[in-house]
């Protein structure tokens, strides 16, 4: 009798621990499976085209050699995705299209491009491609670096 309870007690929880497991998935696995798409999400998944931006102004003596500040205008509807997307894309055209260049910036301003000379036009994003040592130090030789393309928006970086 003892040796049978045993072997009941046995099955019993092997089969509760298998039950367990079956039913068992990890609590993030279920919670994405439960909810729906965040927005945020889906605006970030979805492709993002770049925008059609016009050339404000293009320093480039004054800041170096090698070395470019582009000044954009973008639509004043523009959301910050576009606007980032479109400063990656120039930053990386510029770059492939001139061979001397070892660093560039783009400062983008929202606004219609109907607006006069005499408006004032507040930075909204900022981007640059650089080399690992950054705009100041960059020489010829880092034209064949690894360069990275950094986008910022808000408080204007520490240029």
């Amino acid at each position: 009798m003892r040796e049978r309870a045993h072997r009941l007690l046995v099955a019993c929880l092997v089969l509760g621990a298998a039950a367990a497991c079956e039913s068992r998935s990890p609590p993030r696995a279920r919670e994405r499976e439960a909810r729906a798409p965040d927005v945020t999400e889906a605006r970030m998944l979805a492709p993002v085209e770049p925008l059609a931006y016009r050339v404000l102004r293009e320093e480039e003596g004054d800041v170096g050699a090698g070395r470019l500040i582009l000044h954009i205008l973008v639509p004043a509807e523009s959301s910050d995705p576009q606007i980032r997307h479109t400063l990656e894309t120039l930053l990386s055209e510029r770059a492939e299209r001139d061979a001397t260049l070892v660093a560039v910036r783009v400062i983008a301003y929202r606004g219609s491009p109907l607006a006069g000379a005499e408006v004032e036009r507040v930075p909204v994003a900022w981007g640059e491609w650089l080399p690992p040592e950054g705009w100041v130090a960059a020489t010829a030789a880092s034209r064949q670096k690894l360069h990275r393309i950094y986008t910022y928006f808000g408080a204007e970086p520490e240029w």
